[in-house]
């Protein structure tokens, strides 16, 4: 019926000049009209969609196209001029579900004109009015709001819909003012059956990776969803190598090389000869080249990656030969001793680990049991530095790690200190940028990482001496403590409200989330309109 309507004309026909005449816009012109009431003013229907013809010219296209907004904003126009009396323009808000965007032809007239604007149901004259059952609940739930429901007869029919209404009045009181329902703010635990909470419990006991605990340090509600609910979220697939993928190679390659130059107590990098670069680089490539033809990947994209990486002429060196440059020319105090550092993994015979550190039962911090694995430690005599390699965007500065959300580096620290059995003082944690140039960015150092890593000595990711960098390493294990204990006790709140512009812009659960509901809505400002 409702299809067919759309299609269809109801004109009177018995006494012309009375009665409600249905009809197109077309059909108006030059008709005695007192009232005009334009209805379904949505985006897309009025004005219409213009339908591209791609077997036409550039040219034709365009004359095409302007000939079609002519003839809308035509029939806009004979439609708001041809009346005497009124004038009402009116436009739904939904289709069901779906929700609709009201049509640019309101928003240019109530730019241009002074009109009288009725937002349905607070300002209309059919505010009173209920139509349907949506309009019923609404108003039973604007009176259960304003506490004056007493009145209010449900039909049997809509019991059911309007105990949904009470209740989600009643979460959103909660959440807002009184807190009288925490389980619907993350804070679970009493209200699961007896297996889950002992599920949830068994939390403390659990060996974790540093992911994990950052995941639950941005937002409970994440973890809880990524990692207690399982729940997995469609991924793109890249026709390119992916940023973990090229890391996964290039962590395999470096891993190979470092390990090799060790065993055979080669000099190291830097400073090193010509002669000795050329030798190591030739090796590199090697190495890199054979790794990389393991990998059954066709097409353009990889040979394009491939050669990213290995680089095929003197002129258009690739990332190897930048990263070999950057190695050897670093004023650092420090060289490297170790990779890929293991913990608390099964390290079996064939994982790529370093034999000399790594050790297969988990690192103790406080009370929690932590895993991982530490792509590279610099050393001298008395002092260490932890590198991560790292392939895509955005690093972790200091001030990410103060706040709790980024706790790789210093629990990296925490490690090899207790691997080395505190015989070395941590003087930084810092990432290895594997992108041409290749560069090390430091996450968190004392003012010692300004002669082991020859940085300027204005940096902000530097505190002032090793015992505060001490200090901040200690407080992250208080935090991870924290965290865990939270994730053990049933919290799972969302993130907070200040680490929204952080966390939520590359989170897979958005669609899950009502994180929309507590963003806080600056107005724009007429400059910036």
């Amino acid at each position: 019926m409702k299809v067919a309507l759309l299609e269809e004309r109801y004109n009177v026909r018995e006494q012309p000049g009375q009665g409600v005449l249905v009809t197109s816009i077309e059909e108006t012109r030059g008709l005695p009209i007192d009232v005009m009431i334009v209805a379904g003013l949505v985006d897309g229907e009025f004005p219409s969609v213009y339908e591209s013809e791609v077997f036409f010219s550039a040219r034709r296209l365009r004359e095409r196209e302007q000939r079609h907004r002519w003839e809308n904003r035509y029939l806009f126009y004979q439609a708001i001029t041809n009346w005497t009396e009124h004038l009402y323009l009116t436009y739904p808000e939904q289709d069901h579900d779906l929700d609709l965007v009201r049509s640019t032809f309101v928003d240019a007239l109530t730019a241009t004109a002074v009109v009288e604007q009725w937002e349905y149901p607070d300002r209309s004259p059919l505010a009173g009015t209920v139509y349907a059952e949506e309009d019923l609940l609404r108003a039973y739930g604007t009176a259960i709001g304003a506490g004056s429901d007493v009145a209010w007869e449900i039909p049997p029919s809509l019991q059911v819909k309007a105990s949904y209404v009470r209740h989600a009045i009643a979460v959103d009181r909660s959440r807002t003012e009184i807190h009288n329902l925490p389980e619907y703010e993350g804070i679970i635990f009493s209200t699961l059956p007896i297996e889950a909470r002992s599920y949830i419990e068994k939390q403390r006991d659990e060996v974790f990776s540093v992911r994990q605990l950052e995941s639950y340090a941005k937002c409970p509600f994440q973890f809880f969803a990524d990692r207690l609910l399982r729940i997995s979220p469609l991924t793109e697939v890249e026709e390119e190598l992916s940023p973990l993928e090229r890391g996964s190679i290039l962590h395999e390659v470096l891993f190979e090389f470092f390990t090799e130059r060790r065993e055979q107590n080669l000099p190291p990098i830097t400073g090193c000869s010509d002669q000795q670069f050329a030798e190591a680089y030739r090796r590199l490539v090697e190495l890199t080249r054979r790794t990389l033809e393991s990998y059954d990947i066709p097409g353009a994209f990889w040979e394009l990656e491939k050669e990213m990486i290995l680089g095929d002429t003197a002129a258009e060196r690739g990332l190897l030969y930048s990263f070999l440059q950057y190695e050897r020319n670093r004023p650092s105090t420090l060289q490297p001793r170790y990779f890929e550092v293991g913990f608390g993994s099964q390290l079996g015979e064939h994982t790529r680990t370093d034999a000399q550190l790594s050790q297969q039962d988990p690192i103790c911090a406080g009370n929690v049991l932590l895993r991982g694995k530490i792509d590279r430690v610099d050393m001298d005599d008395q002092a260490f530095a932890v590198l991560d390699y790292k392939t895509g965007r955005g690093v972790a500065k200091l001030k990410d790690i103060r706040r709790g959300i980024s706790l790789q580096l210093p629990l990296y620290l925490y490690t090899i200190q207790h691997l080395l059995r505190d015989t070395h003082t941590p003087v930084a944690g810092a990432y290895m940028v594997l992108k041409r140039p290749v560069s090390i960015e430091i996450g968190i150092g004392s003012r010692q990482a300004v002669e082991a890593f020859g940085l300027a000595r204005k940096n902000s990711s530097l505190v002032e001496s090793n015992d505060e960098l001490q200090q901040i390493i200690n407080a992250t294990i208080t935090r991870v403590n924290e965290y865990v204990e939270g994730i053990a006790a049933g919290r799972f709140p969302l993130t907070n409200s200040e680490l929204i512009d952080d966390v939520c812009p590359p989170c897979t659960f958005k669609t899950l989330c009502r994180i929309q509901t507590i963003r806080t809505v600056v107005p724009s400002t007429s400059e910036g309109v």
